[in-house]
């Protein structure tokens, strides 16, 4: 008879815990020893042999099927039915009850010192809440208690100063209102300022309130505060009133200005230029400049209208500055007669615009046109030697304008050549990055180190095509370096 079939790891029948099998489906001697321990199991009776440490179980109802199973002769083919269909768990010895009641006992004190935190949260939050309720209700009663009773001019400023809600309809007399701009001009803080000047200003008209601020203590401060307050708001119309009633017209003038430019059209815009004209008359002397920018207006708006169909720029040219509308003039009319609107000759003349300042618009001109030859043409002078290069405006400003338009190097390095100041000529070169020019002036410097160290000013791609030429003149025995 072949014996039972056991794991290494499982004890020997005699020392297993009862309910704990290990069953061999070939060998029905091994039933028979499994039915006797269920019986023994059921009947509450030990398990036949020495047991050391046995744990009484309860088999629940599919352990006991599988007996059932074994009583009834199902044999091997039953039992591997029923344990193939059972969880595993339904296998294992339930837990000891004291450990049951040891779990219960951790999780209920847990969930105690929960729910005391819980509790004193909630403490917390309706002792905040019931301090916020109290505050309010005093605030309640004393808001009902000053109700009918009015506030004095300094609690009135004091409540403004701290940001709180206060009315300034009780002060309805003139005094009254005196005393309260005064108070708050002593203060110094902007916002009590504007808080105060918008209730005047609601209630009384401008004559009123213009006296007001003459009689206050620091008129420029609450006048500063007023006009930044209406530029904010653009009203551009009080702006000029205040300006006009402190005589300061000059600045009155330029709001209008600002006004009239905010209007797009632009005749509407030529009419009341010519009405600030009629009515600035305490202007005097300054009158003469806004003439002069009516007349560059009606200039600019009839060049508009002549080259609106041809260039597209001319739309953008009514109420641009002077220099700006010379410079058009020399780009699109440069060759032009003098008797013609579009001369710059004539609107030369006309403005009074110097020799050198035209002459620096033509040159400007040639360079957005890209026109180098002209260029040259315009630095050109003949002579009783022949022709050389001759500038009214220097040199260096004309490298400059070359370099504002990014003119190429081979264009600008004779200018550059012209200047006489070999430090500004060297100053000049670096800036706009002219290196060939830079390295030539060095030679004519005869300044080894600088030469040496300007290899470091140029862009690494850049490096290898001036090394060698800056070597060669390292070498070169006839140059006398200093």
């Amino acid at each position: 008879m072949d014996r039972m079939t056991m794991d290494d790891d499982d004890e020997a029948p005699s020392a297993r815990r009862p309910g704990i099998f290990n069953i061999d489906d070939s060998n029905m001697a091994s039933q028979d020893i499994l039915l006797s321990e269920y019986k023994r199991s059921t009947k509450g009776e030990q398990p036949s042999g020495p047991v050391t440490d046995a744990v009484p179980i309860t088999l629940d109802e599919d352990v006991e099927t599988i007996g059932e199973a074994f009583l009834e002769g199902d044999g091997n083919v039953a039992t591997k039915e029923k344990l193939a269909t059972l969880p595993r768990h339904k296998l294992q010895p339930q837990k000891p009850q004291q450990d049951v009641d040891q779990g219960a006992t951790e999780q209920g004190r847990r969930t105690s010192v929960s729910v005391e935190k819980d509790y004193n949260q909630l403490q917390a939050t309706l002792a905040m809440r019931e301090k916020e309720l109290v505050k309010a209700k005093r605030e309640l009663e004393a808001a009902k208690s000053d109700r009918w009773m009015p506030p004095s001019i300094d609690e009135t400023i004091d409540r403004l100063l701290i940001g709180q809600s206060c009315c300034l309809e009780w002060f309805k007399s003139l005094e009254e209102k005196e005393v309260l701009l005064n108070a708050a001009t002593q203060t110094g803080d902007g916002n009590c300022i504007i808080a105060v000047l918008i209730y005047l200003r609601r209630t009384v008209n401008l004559d009123v309130l213009f006296r007001l601020f003459t009689k206050a203590p620091e008129q420029q401060i609450v006048m500063s505060h007023y006009c930044v307050h209406l530029k904010q708001l653009k009203a551009w119309n009080d702006v000029q009133i205040i300006y006009s009633m402190l005589g300061n017209y000059k600045t009155c003038a330029s709001f209008q200005l600002k006004r009239i430019e905010s209007i797009a059209s632009v005749q509407e815009q030529r009419r009341e230029l010519q009405m600030l004209c009629s009515t600035s008359k305490v202007l005097g002397s300054d009158l003469v400049y806004l003439e002069e920018y009516m007349k560059l207006l009606d200039r600019q708006l009839k060049v508009q209208e002549l080259d609106q169909n041809v260039i597209s720029e001319s739309k953008k040219l009514p109420f641009q500055p002077l220099y700006t509308t010379l410079l058009y003039l020399c780009q699109w009319h440069g060759q032009e007669k003098e008797d013609r609107v579009t001369s710059p000759v004539r609107l030369k003349t006309e403005f009074n615009v110097s020799d050198k300042v035209l002459f620096q618009m033509r040159l400007m001109a040639e360079c957005k046109r890209r026109d180098w030859g002209k260029f040259e043409q315009l630095l050109t002078s003949k002579g009783f030697f022949g022709t050389k290069l001759k500038s009214v405006i220097g040199f260096e400003r004309v490298v400059r304008i070359l370099g504002m338009y990014g003119a190429p190097q081979e264009v600008i390095h004779p200018y550059l050549m012209e200047i006489e100041d070999h430090e500004v000529r060297l100053d000049l070169a670096t800036h706009y990055k002219y290196h060939g020019t830079a390295i030539e002036t060095l030679k004519l410097m005869r300044d080894r180190q600088g030469m040496e160290d300007y290899i470091n000013f140029i862009e690494v791609r850049e490096q290898e095509k001036y090394r060698d030429k800056i070597q060669t003149l390292l070498a070169n025995t006839q140059i006398k370096w200093k």
